[in-house]
C-alpha cells in the first residue's frame, strides 16, 4: 500500500473535507486493506489512553488482516532552521511547541504496511485548508503507534 493508493487517496480527501469543520482535528487510524476500511476515532489525555488506542487498533488490524494503518493526528511543526534554533534554545519559554511564534499547524499522515512505513506532513492554511501532503519514508520508526502491524524488515 503506497500514499498513492486509491483508499490512500480517498482517506486524505476525507481529511481535507474535515479540517475546516472542526477547531481540531481528532487522532484518528484508519485500518484496512483494498476492499474494507475500519476508522478508530480516538481521545489521547494520557498515556494509558495511548496505550489502550494502540492495542484496540492492533487487535482490530490482525482481526480483518489488514494491509495498512494509517494515523492521522494535527500537530504544529516549526517552519524553518531558525525557528527551530530558537525553540531549542530557549525551551524554557514556551511551555508547548504550539506556544513558539515559528510554530504552524499542520496534519501528520503516518502510514504502515507489513513492510514499510511512510510519513507524510500537509500544513493548515487560511480558512483551515489543508496543503499538499508532502511524503517521505521513516527510517526511525519508533513508539507506541510503531510496528503495529508486526515489525518492519527495511527498519529493523
Amino acid at each position: 500500500m503506497k500514499p498513492d493508493s486509491l483508499m490512500v487517496l480517498k482517506t486524505i480527501e476525507h481529511v481535507k473535507e474535515q479540517i475546516p469543520t472542526t477547531d481540531c482535528l481528532p487522532a484518528t487510524f484508519f485500518v484496512g486493506n483494498e476492499t474494507d476500511l475500519n476508522i478508530v476515532v480516538a481521545a489521547f489525555d494520557d498515556d494509558a489512553d495511548k496505550e489502550k488506542s494502540a492495542a484496540v487498533v492492533k487487535d482490530l488490524a490482525l482481526k480483518m488482516k489488514a494491509e495498512f494503518i494509517l494515523f492521522v493526528s494535527e500537530a504544529y511543526m516549526l517552519k524553518g532552521d531558525e525557528a527551530t534554533k530558537d525553540y531549542l534554545a530557549n525551551r524554557h519559554k514556551y511551555q508547548n511547541l504550539s506556544d513558539h511564534p515559528g510554530a504552524a499547524e499542520m496534519v501528520l499522515f503516518q502510514i504502515e504496511t507489513a513492510t514499510s512505513v511512510r510519513v507524510g506532513t500537509a500544513l493548515i492554511q487560511e480558512g483551515r485548508t489543508l496543503g499538499p501532503v508532502e511524503w517521505s519514508p521513516a527510517t526511525d520508526f519508533k513508539g507506541r503507534f510503531s510496528s503495529l502491524l508486526g515489525p518492519k524488515p527495511t527498519l529493523q
